[in-house]
């Protein structure tokens, strides 16, 4: 009597499964628990960044592909990031915002700088690997541009420098309707603006 093969006895099987697996589970593992697939216009959910924060803030700012598009490359220290964040908690001029699901799972940040001498404000967001590819940074850069004007007011001009080469940042904020500004740095870096 033969056997027939199962799933994990065919060799190339079990690589698909690992495969579709880690697509369920993000960066840190099950932790948090699986996360499920998103689709287009799946809700999100900003808050204010707490102290607990700080080590997935840490996580997300050293990923390779965060750390491949910053001006700043090289991997952040903790003791570097921990004094950052505990200033950047009592900045006024600062407002970070972590992004959640329904369930509280933690999906990206996004981060605005107030210049408090022009009110022009930088923005900066990045969203965990398990969560990229689906849509959600035009939501995160709406949602959290409504909250950043409930906090500062809405006469401000917003704006973000991407380098060139980081596709997916750059197209996020031409949907969302940022102009085109100047090509700084050899051309190589991008100047978004937008303005209510």
């Amino acid at each position: 009597m033969s056997t027939r093969p199962t799933l994990y006895t065919i060799p190339e099987s079990k690589l698909l499964l690992s495969c579709k697996s880690r697509s369920l589970v993000d960066s840190w593992g099950t932790q948090y628990g699986p996360t499920t697939p998103l689709n287009k216009g799946r809700k999100l959910y900003l808050r204010r960044a707490a102290d607990s924060d700080e080590p997935l803030l840490l996580h997300w700012a050293n990923d390779s592909e965060v750390r491949s598009n910053s001006f700043s490359p090289k991997p952040i220290t903790s003791e570097d990031h921990n004094q950052w964040f505990q200033n950047s908690l009592i900045n006024p001029n600062r407002l970070i915002l972590v992004a959640v699901d329904v369930t509280s799972h933690p999906l990206g940040q996004i981060r605005f700088d107030r210049n408090p001498v022009t009110d022009n404000v930088s923005v900066d967001l990045s969203l965990d690997t398990a969560v990229r590819g689906f849509g959600l940074a035009s939501t995160l850069l709406h949602q959290g541009i409504q909250l950043m004007q409930e906090c500062w007011g809405k006469d401000m001009l917003v704006f973000a420098e991407v380098f060139r080469k980081n596709i997916a940042s750059n197209l996020t904020f031409a949907h969302y309707g940022f102009t085109l500004g100047a090509l700084m740095q050899s051309q190589s870096v991008v100047f978004w603006w937008w303005r209510q």
